[in-house]
């Protein structure tokens, strides 16, 4: 067993502030492979430590995907790399309303503004739909914004089709911050949620449609699968956890999407911890959060197994995650516990089967060392060596060439 963050309308104020940003960020020179390496200062969270799991950022940075899915009605761009971003100071939810072109690309799209929420039931030739935001959805829109008043002929009348690698700019570029805005700058960037782009397809563009569409979504690690979300992004804690039982696959030596514990898998959860109960009055720094978790997800995952024993009969490792300071300020509270096995390099094992039941590691069963005799747990101490810088003197009562 182991333990191991004025004159103008509300429509033109969005518009116009989505250009700038544009313009500033278009200005910006392209990185060389001479360039120097930016620095920043970074906000206080995983440290990599071995007594911790791989931060969910560095995880995702590991297996990010970008997948661009063609609609028949539009065509929605699944881009899950839009939190692995820092998080940056909005301001209140803008209310513009969508610019209308013409498109037919379908009411559901044409007319969604900021707050609505979207959905489709046939993933090869969905045909977007309105929903309730407080039903079972796949997109909330944060942005809309009409890309025909951007600067030069780009968007313009007579210009070709966007391609997919322009609209993941343009998603880093103007999603991304649009939808920190929407959400007044509380989007965790490790958390359950991401950043995507709806854009219109070939039709929409040869007859006109310049409009895109930003927003929310929660989708597999790789982007290819989304996830139904019920209520919207502002009214729920974004913290990325599983419930105590569930599992998360492994690929490449790394968690990735959640899948049945009879499967391969790299961890299983045995709790959800809440750190504003054990942190009140502000966020804790990752040795606050370790201290705490160590002791607090050892007793939770002994009860979970259901003995104190079975960690060591199962040769399973104790593992849990820290909450950094952006995602603390995005208000995520929630971190699991969980049980894995890694090595020394931070890799994790295969693992097949539930915790609580017959398991294998790596292809085989587990082989727990045996266990230290009762009462002897704590090994015997030994002499301090001496200490090679005193020089010793001769024995009391003695004197030197006796």
């Amino acid at each position: 067993m182991a333990l191991i963050r004025d004159p103008m309308s509300t429509v033109d104020r969005q518009q116009a502030s989505l250009v700038t940003m544009f313009r500033i960020r278009r200005a910006q020179p392209e990185p060389t492979p001479d360039s120097p390496e930016p620095t920043a200062a970074e906000p206080e969270g995983p440290t990599g430590d071995a007594t911790r799991p791989q931060s969910a950022h560095n995880v995702r940075r590991a297996l990010v995907l970008v997948a661009v899915g063609s609609l028949a009605a539009a065509a929605i761009t699944l881009m899950t790399t839009g939190n692995l971003g820092k998080v940056t100071e909005g301001s209140s939810t803008p209310t513009a309303i969508p610019t209308h072109t013409g498109s037919a690309e379908g009411p559901a799209f044409a007319d969604a503004q900021p707050g609505d929420c979207l959905t489709w039931t046939d993933p090869v030739e969905p045909d977007l739909t309105t929903a309730d935001c407080a039903a079972e959805h796949l997109f909330e829109v944060s942005a809309s914004v009409d890309l025909s008043v951007f600067p030069n002929s780009e968007f313009g009348t007579h210009a070709v089709l966007a391609t997919p690698a322009r609209y993941i700019e343009l998603r880093d570029q103007v999603c991304v911050p649009a939808t920190e805005q929407y959400l007044g700058g509380k989007l965790d960037p490790s958390g359950r949620f991401t950043v995507g782009l709806i854009h219109p397809s070939s039709k929409g563009w040869s007859q006109g449609e310049r409009s895109i569409r930003c927003g929310l979504q929660e989708t597999s690690v790789d982007g290819t699968v989304f996830h139904t979300i019920s209520g919207t992004v502002a009214s729920q804690d974004q913290s990325k956890v599983l419930q105590p039982g569930e599992c998360r696959g492994i690929k490449g030596g790394v968690p990735t999407d959640p899948v049945d514990c009879g499967e391969e898998h790299a961890v299983e959860a045995t709790a959800i911890l809440n750190l504003a109960e054990q942190f009140p009055d502000g966020p804790p720094s990752a040795e606050q959060q370790d201290q705490f978790l160590q002791e607090a997800c050892l007793a939770a995952t002994e009860a979970f197994l259901g003995s104190p024993d079975a960690l060591h009969n199962q040769t399973l490792t104790v593992l849990w995650g820290n909450l950094s300071l952006p995602s603390w300020q995005a208000g995520s509270r929630l971190v699991n516990c969980t049980v894995g096995s890694r090595s020394a390099a931070g890799d994790y094992a295969p693992i097949v089967g539930a915790a609580r039941g017959q398991i294998t590691i790596g292809g085989k069963a587990p082989a727990p060392a045996p266990q230290p005799p009762a009462g002897r747990a704590v090994p015997v101490p030994l002499p301090a060596p001496a200490n090679p810088m005193i020089e010793e003197g001769p024995p009391p009562g003695t004197e030197p060439g006796a």
